[in-house]
């Protein structure tokens, strides 16, 4: 699928689709994937979409994809990317749709200088609320002190 996501995005004729989204443009890519920056097809609106990279672990990694989003779906935080949708393509390979946030990223930030203080707090404050949400991803249950690095 990458392949054809790459030549979809870069020069084919025909847009690259997973289910109901036209992929428009990558986003960043990590250990897990690819963002993608989508058009919602049927609801007319902008979105991420996270796309598995295809490794030979592909059944551990597909449970904790589709784990993360389904705990994500029930949380609301301003810290949280809100999660819209989650499936898999025609090789069982599973995607998350996001809401697409647009703006600076922490690298950005970062290279850009000091940061003043009380940004730096915001920061942290987001990046705890993100650390809390992994831990609870990763046990059944709120997880004992000592089990949170």
């Amino acid at each position: 699928m990458f392949a054809q996501v790459q030549a979809g995005i870069f020069g084919a004729s025909e847009p690259v689709r997973v289910g109901r989204y036209v992929l428009r443009g990558r986003l960043g890519i990590g250990g897990m994937g690819v963002v993608y920056a989508a058009d919602d097809a049927d609801l007319g609106r902008r979105v991420a979409i996270k796309l598995l990279h295809g490794t030979g672990s592909e059944d551990q990694a597909r449970g904790r994809i589709l784990r993360e989003a389904q705990a994500l779906a029930k949380l609301s935080h301003p810290g949280l990317v809100p999660v819209y949708d989650a499936g898999t393509d025609e090789r069982d390979r599973p995607w998350v749709v996001m809401e697409l946030v647009e703006g600076e990223t922490l690298s950005d930030t970062i290279r850009g200088g000091a940061v003043p203080s009380a940004r730096a707090a915001e920061i942290g404050r987001s990046i705890a609320v993100v650390g809390l949400r992994d831990a609870r991803l990763a046990a059944p249950s709120m997880p004992a002190p000592k089990a949170v690095k």
